[in-house]
């Protein structure tokens, strides 16, 4: 940590002054906050991310006796007067640097703090802007301060931390990455090439999976099949028993194929085996997806898989539902909902309001839909592709459906590849 007294102006929305904070490791860090109860919130949330990234940073709160109107600029000058100067001189070290980062809250609450509190050197980041300007206050002038500053780029965690209050990772296949992540894109590419046996497989395990979750008859925790049962008297095709194979290497428990009988994972099993039907019911390709980002550039830090909102933290009509992707990457946040097919009962309308019923869960977010090929061809088949597409163009919602697609999505450089 560093000497420094760190004064930010608090609001609902705390991105930038998370990463300002991570950047300059503050020893103290004072935190400006209006009555505006969601920023009051946020500001409770910025404190809890602040102190579980940087343990001894001490944070103070001069507006909890003492609250102030953020609208009224003379109220705020009279804050600043009577309350926050004799409690910066009382509670934070004398010999501290004192910095302003004015990034957020309202104009009247950025002029009476810079006119008023006279700290020598400022922070600012600009909307859209990559780094922290730094500005050296001189009688009535701004200048130009010692450089700029790169701000260090939180985790999506520490950023989902800010709106949702406590968050957990799901659980899912994990740990088997050698095995997995080439699975994930033999599938793909299998798909891509509407491979009859992976697809005649992959509507077999729908049936039992999707369509029967609610049978009986599936909902013991493992089954067994004859292959014609599992296929329903058709006819195997010549790559089916590959297939079945490739997929038995991720457990061999749960799934294997022995003497013409199958056993797969029913829709009541627990642990390993409700990783294993959920990741070859789709999860694939959310792995497949976080491959593509890493490969693409993102560092796999700005990645998290599964990220789920405390309900009573957050107070959200729909917390406790995993997000496939969150991202935060150069200063910006995604929403990512990963489709590799959709249920027999729903279509992409439903799936579009999904993304878009998220909201704010984490704060301002690009949301982003990433379907897989069974799904794009079934569009293409209904010749509804190029409607999908308009109606994406102009939802705020980008639509990603291969590799290029996805990297465009966060901005990354789209190489040669799938």
């Amino acid at each position: 940590m560093n000497p420094i007294t760190y004064i930010c102006i608090a609001s609902e929305f705390n991105v930038p002054e998370l990463e300002a904070c991570l950047a300059v490791q503050p020893s103290d860090l004072v935190l400006i906050v209006s009555n505006f109860e969601k920023a009051r919130q946020g500001a409770q949330r910025l404190a809890s991310t602040v102190q579980g990234a940087i343990p001894r940073i001490r944070v103070h709160r001069p507006d909890e006796p003492d609250s102030f109107d953020g609208e009224d600029i003379l109220a705020v000058q009279h804050w600043v007067a009577t309350t926050l100067i004799p409690y910066l001189a009382e509670h934070t070290p004398a010999h501290n640097q004192q910095i302003l980062n004015f990034t957020g809250g309202t104009k009247a609450l950025s002029l009476a703090l810079i006119t008023n509190l006279n700290c020598r050197y400022l922070h600012y980041k600009g909307m859209g802007k990559s780094r922290i300007q730094v500005l050296q206050q001189d009688g009535q002038q701004l200048l130009s301060g010692s450089g700029d500053i790169e701000p260090v780029t939180a985790t999506p965690l520490q950023v989902a931390q800010l709106y949702a209050g406590d968050v957990k990772i799901g659980t899912g296949l994990r740990g088997q990455e050698e095995l997995t992540s080439a699975l994930a894109n033999n599938i793909w590419r299998a798909l891509k090439e509407e491979d009859a046996g992976l697809l005649q497989l992959f509507n077999a395990l729908d049936r039992i999976w999707s369509e029967g979750r609610g049978t009986a008859a599936f909902s013991d925790s493992s089954l067994a099949f004859s292959l014609d049962e599992l296929l329903q008297g058709q006819v195997p095709e010549s790559t089916l028993v590959g297939w079945l194979n490739r997929l038995a290497q991720l457990n061999t428990h749960y799934f294997c194929l022995q003497q013409n009988r199958i056993t797969i994972p029913g829709n009541g099993a627990r642990k390993q085996g409700k990783y294993l039907r959920r990741w070859i019911s789709g999860e694939w390709l959310e792995e497949l997806a976080v491959n593509w980002l890493q490969q693409g550039g993102m560092p796999a830090a700005h990645i998290a898989r599964g990220v789920i909102a405390d309900s009573k933290a957050s107070n959200l009509s729909e917390s406790g539902r995993e997000t496939d992707l969150f991202v935060h990457h150069r200063g910006r946040s995604y929403l990512v909902e990963i489709k590799a097919d959709l249920p027999h009962d729903a279509n992409m309308r439903s799936a579009e309001h999904q993304l878009a019923s998220l909201g704010d869960r984490f704060g301002k977010t690009q949301k982003v839909l990433f379907i897989g090929p069974q799904l794009q061809h079934k569009l293409i088949e209904d010749q509804r592709w190029h409607l999908i597409e308009a109606r994406f163009s102009g939802s705020g919602i980008l639509l990603a459906f291969d590799r290029s697609s996805l990297l465009r999505a966060f901005g990354l450089a789209a190489e040669s590849g799938v």
